[in-house]
């Protein structure tokens, strides 16, 4: 995708994979990155930025109806979706775990946007 990209711009490259990390490579080890990122939030901090869009894509689960009706393989595939579902659903939320004492919990929940606690394992 990424010589198609350069080529279909008459833009000479050498293209290189990357396994991970890739947005710390430049100036050192790369002029220049193709990264995959939702947020670009990761290139910011490393004080690159974007200057042009090579694609754009969405997640799909898709399951072989042979597969699919196999009910140990339903029962994985379902897992996998409720994980990506999970996954999604959670983006820009944010988690947060405390140990606190009961007795100042309501002075900390009071703090907090949502307060919702989670019981505690007794």
């Amino acid at each position: 995708m990424t010589k198609r990209y350069f080529a279909g711009k008459s833009i000479p490259v050498k293209v290189e994979f990357s396994w991970g990390a890739t947005e710390v490579k430049p100036p050192t080890l790369a002029d220049a990155i193709v990264e995959v990122t939702e947020t670009g939030s990761s290139l910011r901090a490393n004080r690159l930025r974007i200057i042009d869009t090579v694609m754009e894509s969405e997640t799909h689960l898709i399951a072989n109806r042979a597969a699919y009706a196999d009910p140990w393989k339903k029962q994985k595939i379902d897992n996998l979706a409720l994980m990506l579902r999970g996954a999604i659903d959670a983006q820009g939320q944010v988690g947060l775990m405390l140990n606190v004492e009961k007795t100042h919990l309501p002075s900390v929940l009071s703090v907090l946007p949502r307060s919702t606690p989670r019981p505690s394992p007794s």
